[in-house]
């Protein structure tokens, strides 16, 4: 768990950032679910002021019915913070903490430790990067991704746990 918020989000921000969630009642439980992850729950109950945003948006991004390539796409743009159509370490470091994070609090699950993280993150630039020229093309991360056989795996148990969490509901 991190010390720190990357992208802090009040429980008000919640509800702009997701319209959809209009009743106090949904909000308050995502937004309790994420804050109880990041570290922001006081022991009473109540959470404090804020929870990871990134956190939010990339756990709900990877957790929805999407198909999986469109869910990647998602999640490479919203991370290529400078707009070059690329990720860098430093930006794909930050999308596998944040969103892992994020799933991992949606599934109730404890969060993977930062170094955990930090190496993944590292090791999947080192392959994904297959030209090596220092930062990841869209191309290059979905490629990595639909055919490395660990992400593969990864991927497809967690849609089959998100699937039977559904349809038990």
């Amino acid at each position: 768990m991190d010390s720190f918020l990357l992208t802090p989000l009040t429980r008000v921000d919640l509800q702009y950032v997701l319209p959809s969630l209009h009743g106090s009642t949904r909000t308050d439980l995502l937004f309790d679910t994420f804050a109880k992850a990041c570290g922001t729950y006081k022991s009473n109950g109540h959470s404090k002021n804020t929870c990871d945003g990134l956190g939010v948006l990339g756990g709900i991004a990877m957790d929805c019915r999407a198909i999986l390539v469109d869910r990647l796409k998602f999640s490479f743009i919203m991370y290529d913070f400078d707009n070059s159509h690329t990720l860098n370490l430093a930006e794909l470091t930050m999308m596998v903490r944040t969103t892992l994070g994020g799933m991992a609090a949606l599934a109730g699950v404890p969060c993977p430790a930062i170094e955990d993280l930090h190496r993944v993150a590292k090791d999947i630039f080192e392959h994904a990067d297959t030209n090596h020229d220092g930062s990841i093309t869209l191309d290059e991360f979905v490629a990595w991704s639909t055919s490395n056989r660990h992400a593969v795996a990864f991927f497809s148990k967690h849609q089959e746990t998100l699937n039977e969490q559904i349809d038990k509901k």
